[in-house]
Parts: structure tokens; sequence; C-alpha cells
């Protein structure tokens, strides 16, 4: 009878005990930041954004755009754009994680900032608008303006390509590919 009692213990101390866990687990998952998707939109230069979620998934991305020069919703000027953007065909194909960083544009500033190292300033961003107040057109249904007009966030992630001078010389957004 005694080892009946231990044997019903050590169940309900198992069984107790795999219940925490699961609640752990399940809490830890609730718990953790949301993934962030890029929004499907028109306005975007790339329609859904680059896709990964490292540097080297946003490289991959960006020179499959750059070869196909077309995404999901038929836009096919996206090499046009991105060469607006001073990206060539030599930097796109030897694009790696060494000389192609992510990093962050403050759309208050202006200013791109790669591990903690402002690294551009004065920002302009494309996007497929119709032509507005202090837009200059790119190509057809393609407009700039300095990215501190107005955008919908604060800060976005971009994909910033350094020279072999070390200077930024190219970028594309993450989530837009503008």
């Amino acid at each position: 009878m005694h080892i009946l009692t231990k044997s019903k213990t050590k169940f309900k101390v198992s069984f107790l005990g795999g219940i925490m866990l699961f609640l752990a687990a399940v809490v830890g998952l609730a718990v953790q930041a949301p993934k962030t998707y890029a929004l499907c939109d028109n306005v975007n230069i790339v329609h859904c954004g680059l896709s990964g979620s490292s540097a080297k998934g946003y490289i991959d991305s960006t020179q499959h755009y750059w070869n196909t020069s077309k995404d999901d919703a038929g836009h096919t000027d996206i090499r046009k754009v991105m060469q607006w953007g001073g990206w060539t065909s030599g930097m796109v194909s030897g694009a790696n994680t060494s000389n192609t960083k992510v990093g962050t544009l403050n759309s208050k500033t202006g200013k791109i900032t790669v591990d903690g190292r402002v690294v551009a300033s004065d920002t302009y961003m494309t996007a497929r608008f119709t032509e507005g107040s202090g837009f200059t057109q790119v190509s057809p249904g393609v407009w700039k303006r300095l990215v501190t007009r107005s955008h919908a966030q604060d800060s976005y992630t971009v994909l910033i390509h350094f020279g072999s001078n070390g200077k930024a010389d190219a970028g594309i957004a993450v989530d837009c590919g503008n």
C-alpha cells in the first residue's frame, strides 16, 4: 500500500510539473515580442517589402528583386528605382554581410544609423505616390521626398550597402523596398 501511495504522489507531482511546464511555455510564447511583417501596400516600391529576418535574408531578397525587377503586384520598375537609390549591378551581386548591414532610419531626423554610428542624413525615400508638394518624380508613378516630411512610423529598418571606402552608398527600406 505504501508503494502505491508513493506512485500516486510521484504521478501527481509529475502531472503537476508537466502542467506547469506547459503553462510556462505558453506564457513564454505569449510574452515574446511579436514578429513584425511588412505591410503589403500599393505605395511600396516592393509590394510586400523584402523577405528575411536578418542581413543575409534581406540581401538575398534584394538580389532577387534586382534580378527579376518585379514583385507580386506586377511592378516591373524595381531595378530602376533601386538604381535611383544608389544601387548598381556590381553592388547588388557583391552584397554580403560584411559590406551590407541592417540599420535604422529615423524618419523624424532623416538620419540612418548602423551599429550605433550615423552613416547618412537628409535622407530621401521613394514611394508610389501621386505628385505632391515637395515630391520629385523618379520614374512614372514613383516619387521621392525627404523622409522627414511625413511618415506613418518614426523609424524604419533599412539595409545599407557600404563601399570599399567604408561609406554608405546605397540603401533600401526593409518593410517596403522604398
